[in-house]
């Protein structure tokens, strides 16, 4: 597989004004479905919940799992961009929360 080089510059260079940025605009993600809520009990006490976003037949396609930072959480801008881009490329993709 080969990759090519990207020619992206961000607007802003200064780290913290891109985190306010990314909070004050709020993103939509159009080709991306609603999610289908699943909870995985990870222990007796313990639940975790994803957003899960099938294709038509899930089992033809691969599935990426997206894992957010540590303050984040599965609705988050860049966990929401990340997940359009993967399902129109035609994985599965499950934003775990």
């Amino acid at each position: 597989m080969t990759f090519e080089a990207s020619d992206y510059r961000p607007l802003y260079l200064n780290g913290h004004v891109q985190t306010v940025y990314a909070w004050a605009k709020p993103r939509t993600f159009p080709r991306l479905p609603a999610p289908v809520p699943r909870f995985f009990d990870v222990a007796s006490d313990a639940r975790v919940l994803a957003h899960c976003h099938w294709q038509s037949e899930p089992s033809r396609h691969p599935a990426l799992l997206l894992l957010h930072g540590l303050e984040g959480s599965s609705t988050a801008h860049y966990m929401g961009g990340m997940a359009e881009k993967a399902f129109a490329a035609g994985w599965n993709v499950v934003r775990l929360n």
